[in-house]
């Protein structure tokens, strides 16, 4: 089991089976949402980039780039990303719920979306066989808006394996 749980304000623990994986401090309220991240061994940093900030940026420790994601057309909310040498598409949908997925060549790797349990609203990830958690980083990082909208302040968000 998956879980993003929040420590503080802005900084949120990932957890999987118990066992803390990464952490990630995001400053929600700067344009470019700067996240600096540390998940197991990687340390990297997430943020907005470009005039209009429809461009994500994703850097190392070395300040090198890791991955780029930018609009796939400038009016929708589908994104490319390029990332270790191949191409993934990233966009939002309603599946019934607000939802993120990363997929590549069609395939969808992982999504978090929003869902109903027992009458409260709690985060969903689906999840093909990747282990890949700089993906649950990224995704976490773009869902979030989503979810605190979606679930209130003191939630923790459990991530629902299907």
């Amino acid at each position: 089991m998956k879980q993003w749980k929040k420590t503080q304000e802005g900084v949120y623990e990932f957890l999987v089976n118990d066992q803390q994986i990464g952490v990630m401090n995001i400053a929600q309220a700067k344009m470019e949402r700067k996240a600096v991240v540390q998940m197991q061994a990687q340390s990297f940093t997430i943020k907005r980039a470009g005039f209009w900030k429809s461009s994500i940026s994703i850097t190392d420790q070395q300040d090198l780039s890791v991955a780029e994601i930018y609009p796939t057309k400038w009016y929708s909310k589908s994104y490319t990303m390029d990332y270790n040498g191949k191409k993934h598409r990233i966009s939002a949908r309603n599946n019934p719920l607000a939802e993120w997925v990363i997929k590549e060549d069609d395939v969808e790797l992982m999504a978090y979306g929003l869902e109903t349990v027992d009458g409260k609203i709690a985060v969903k990830i689906t999840s093909s066989e990747t282990t890949d958690h700089f993906f649950d980083a990224l995704l976490w990082y773009l869902f979030l808006p989503i979810a605190a909208e979606n679930s209130g302040d003191d939630v923790t968000f459990l991530m629902l394996i299907a």
